[in-house]
Parts: C-alpha cells; structure tokens; sequence
C-alpha cells in the first residue's frame, strides 16, 4: 500500500510515508487504520505525526477534491501537531492547500520541506 506508517511509542510519534502513485483510495484507506486506532486507545491526543511525501510519484487526476475531503475527514484531535514534509515543489504545494482548508482550531498542521525541519517542531514542547 503506498500510505504506510508506524507507530513509534517511544516519541508517541505516528511515521507516515506515502510513496509511488496514490490514489484516493489509497489514502481513504490509510485514515480509515489511523480513525480505527483512535476508536481503540492506541492513539490519542497527545501522539504527534510525521508525514513524508518526498517518495509519491503521482496522485489521482482530483487532487483539489481528495484534499478538501481529507480535510473534512480527518480523525486526529487539534491538540495532536502533526507536520507534512515534502522537497518536491508540487507536493509541497498540495500540502500547503491542506493546511490551508484545515481549520486551525480542528487541525494543527504545519508544511516544511526537510526531516530536519519537522524533527525540530515535533521535539517542540
């Protein structure tokens, strides 16, 4: 599946990688698990996530649509910071609409272009 992740309890970190060609179902499916691990207690507010973008190689001929639906779907609690990386200018670009159609007070997400960068906010704190 092109949205992996793993859950690294020791930073109570959720790595997500998203790589080669995605469709939109690819990503329904993917916060489809991370709702399903919210609904069970593996996560909660207090878990941070780390989405790495610089492996995708196309997204599903709807981009704008997908982004607005994700936005509207998505399970993680405002409190949870959750960081979107991507060197690639179009993916960074597409997650920088994603930060913009989230409401602020729903959804805490910033959009950089290095792991460095990212390491930096979710040590924040």
């Amino acid at each position: 599946m092109p949205a992996t992740f793993t859950l690294m309890p020791e930073r109570k970190w959720v790595y997500t990688k998203v790589y080669g060609p995605v469709t939109e179902k690819d990503f329904m499916s993917h916060v489809e698990n991370i709702t399903a691990h919210f609904q069970t207690n593996h996560l909660d507010e207090t878990w941070k996530q780390l989405i790495f973008l610089d492996d995708v190689a196309y997204v599903g001929k709807d981009v704008v649509s997908l982004i607005r639906h994700l936005v509207l779907i998505n399970p993680w609690p405002v409190t949870c910071t959750r960081v979107i990386v991507s060197k690639n200018k179009y993916f960074f670009g597409l997650a920088r609409i994603y930060q913009q159609l989230a409401d602020p007070e729903q959804q805490g997400i910033e959009v950089v272009s290095t792991l460095d960068e990212a390491e930096i906010i979710l040590m924040a704190e």
